[in-house]
């Protein structure tokens, strides 16, 4: 397995660009973002000459031990990444689009690069803006490791694991409680993360040169709540939740039923514990002379190839976390366990939940979770069979939250419009101030819409109590327009000088963020 360790680039004013990306200059205001397995994150910002921010990524430096060779399945690939954009210094010699086909090879850059679609279509997968060759030396000291950087768009909003851990309420005794998610947050999650899936599988059949069978497809391998990221509000859909969309690449694999690697267990698989899906292990025990009926079943479907069936199961793992307001699950060992123990519990002991003892999601929520965590893969639905069910049934559990804070919503409500007096607009004005204090707004600050976000506000209408989330992510850091310098601590913008979009963004932030007259 390969392990990473972050490497840190800090640069003054900006001007000794150290991001490696051409044009523009870059700086890191020494914001560290994650350090793990798979990588360590960095946030960047790219400056004008006056040092406001016009642009916001993360790069992810790494120290990968694997062949820069190109295998041939991946034959066609490089050329549309450099279609794409997304060669941004690959080649040992320089250049762009130019990297020999020996040298060029990361397979992380490779998945996601495929996953990101070409004509700024809406993905579901983490985008990829490109990836380089890097020139420092592995910080671990090993031999024979090639420094990679991937550069992608910076999610400020979180992940789910975040979101989970931040979802509690104070009760009577000043004890944190977990409080359950709304439902139609959890549905909106299934059918973005199923659409994901979807892609992974499109995504594989139709890459240069994929094979003619069609039965390829994208194996995350460790899909989970912390790889599972949240892009800021403001969508055309469900505009006050942040959307959620999966990342964190590293250990995914392309491959198919027949892959040798996947028939013999071969393949290289990054999991973490308690999300191993059946299929993922193998079973070293071959006489079933002594073995009972469950058990000669679970060798069988241990010994399966994974493929999408195994996306479906780390989905339902992740959603059924969701649920139970946790980031983590326990650990099966699926070679003993019992028939039981082989399947999800959600039927049999549903979340409950302290601070809200009368609180059950519903049945067709329940059991959808628990058909794809079913133990044999070829009983579990396939990610369009699985959208299917959830376009069956999600209209019956939305309530209204896909369309609640559009244009078209606020429109509606300001068809009977609400005169107020220059007392009255002042109390609306320290009543969002307080909103804004409570949480409740949190989602306009990324409206890109900022005079529809105002529209909003005025209406002095809360999502319904069982539809609101207790943490909706993270504010951005550093808004367009604002001043950056390398090593700084975010700060408000000189409202001297500032760009119509921040000025825009600026008069929102004021309006929301000043605190109530006593």
């Amino acid at each position: 397995m390969i392990r990473y360790i972050h490497y840190k680039a800090i640069m003054s004013h900006g001007f000794n660009d150290a991001s490696g990306l051409p044009g523009g200059r870059w700086i890191s205001p020494g914001q560290y973002i994650a350090d793990g397995g798979q990588g360590s994150v960095h946030y960047w910002v790219k400056v004008d000459a006056t040092h406001r921010v016009i642009d916001r990524i993360v790069i992810k430096d790494t120290w990968d031990s694997e062949p820069t060779s190109e295998p041939v399945e991946w034959d066609g690939m490089y050329e549309e990444l450099v279609r794409k954009g997304m060669d941004l210094g690959v080649s040992k010699s320089g250049g762009y689009g130019n990297a020999h086909v020996d040298d060029r090879f990361y397979k992380e850059a490779y998945i996601q690069g495929l996953l990101t679609p070409a004509d700024g279509e809406l993905s579901y997968n983490m985008p990829l803006r490109g990836y380089k060759r890097g020139d420092k030396p592995d910080p671990r000291q090993r031999p024979d490791t090639t420094h990679w950087r991937l550069y992608m768009d910076h999610l400020h909003s979180g992940d789910m694991h975040t979101f989970i851990q931040k979802s509690v309420k104070l009760d009577d005794f000043g004890t944190y409680e977990p409080t359950p998610t709304p439902e139609p947050f959890i549905w909106y999650t299934l059918q973005c993360l199923t659409s994901a899936l979807i892609q992974m599988e499109e995504a594989a059949r139709t890459r240069p040169k994929a094979r003619k069978a069609g039965d390829e497809t994208i194996v995350m391998l460790d899909m989970k709540p912390s790889n599972i990221f949240l892009a800021p509000p403001g969508g055309p859909r469900y505009p006050v939740y942040p959307r959620p969309i999966i990342g964190d690449f590293g250990g995914a694999q392309l491959t198919h039923k027949t892959a040798a690697d996947n028939v013999w267990g071969a393949m290289q698989q990054i999991c973490t514990r308690g999300f191993y899906a059946p299929e993922m292990t193998r079973s070293t025990q071959i006489d079933e002379d002594d073995m009972e009926d469950h058990q000669i079943e679970s060798l069988r479907v241990e010994n399966l190839p994974v493929h999408s069936w195994t996306n479906v199961w780390q989905l339902g793992r992740s959603i059924e976390c969701m649920m139970r307001a946790t980031g983590s699950m326990n650990d099966v060992d699926w070679a003993t366990a019992t028939e039981l123990e082989r399947e999800s519990q959600i039927k049999r002991s549903p979340p409950r939940f302290d601070y809200s003892p009368g609180f059950q999601y519903s049945t067709d929520l329940v059991n959808l979770v628990y058909d794809c965590q079913l133990f044999n893969p070829e009983e579990r639905p396939t990610p369009r069979e699985l959208m299917e069910q959830i376009n069956e049934n999600i209209s019956d559990h939305t309530k209204f939250m896909d369309y609640w804070g559009t244009e078209a919503w606020v429109r509606e409500q300001e068809r009977y419009p609400v005169q107020r007096t220059k007392e009255e607009k002042e109390k609306l004005r320290q009543k969002n101030a307080r909103r804004v204090l409570d949480g409740k707004l949190y989602f306009l600050h990324d409206y890109q819409d900022k005079a529809l976000a105002e529209r909003y506000a005025d209406l002095d209408m809360d999502i319904p109590e069982d539809c609101a989330l207790v943490w909706g992510g993270n504010e951005a850091e550093y808004k367009l327009g604002q001043v950056a310098r390398a090593g700084d601590t975010p700060q408000k913008p000189d409202k001297r000088k500032r760009s119509n979009e921040s000025d825009d963004e600026d008069k929102l932030d004021s309006r929301l963020r000043k605190k109530p007259k006593k």
